[in-house]
């Protein structure tokens, strides 16, 4: 057993850096971090926020949603916005509680 404390908020704040450090390198991980810190975003805002081409995205997109991670809603007929399915919002909580007012500032602009 390891001698760190295991505070539940020492957790949060490890397990959201770990995110933040896997999201370097996985565009999963990056899509799934980016929605659970901004909420509903179209795929361009999504390619925008990891840094890729729309068409390159979709692919990533699609892999997620066959995995029931992120929801699809179409508010109109050519408007596809994305967002954390219900059984995931809780990382929106997670990620959320372990930023600095800084990037809640950043994150909500």
């Amino acid at each position: 057993m390891s001698t760190r404390s295991l505070e539940p908020e020492r957790i949060m704040r490890d397990f959201a850096r770990f995110l933040e450090t896997l999201s370097r390198e996985s565009i999963h991980v990056k899509i799934i971090v980016t929605l659970a810190r901004r909420g509903c975003l179209s795929l361009r805002g999504i390619a925008r926020e990891v840094g890729m081409a729309p068409k390159n995205v979709r692919k990533y997109l699609e892999r997620l949603e066959q995995l029931g991670i992120i929801t699809c809603i179409k508010p109109s007929r050519r408007m596809f916005l994305y967002k954390l399915s219900d059984e995931y919002s809780w990382l929106q909580d997670l990620l959320r509680s372990t930023e600095t007012p800084a990037e809640t500032l950043i994150h909500t602009n």
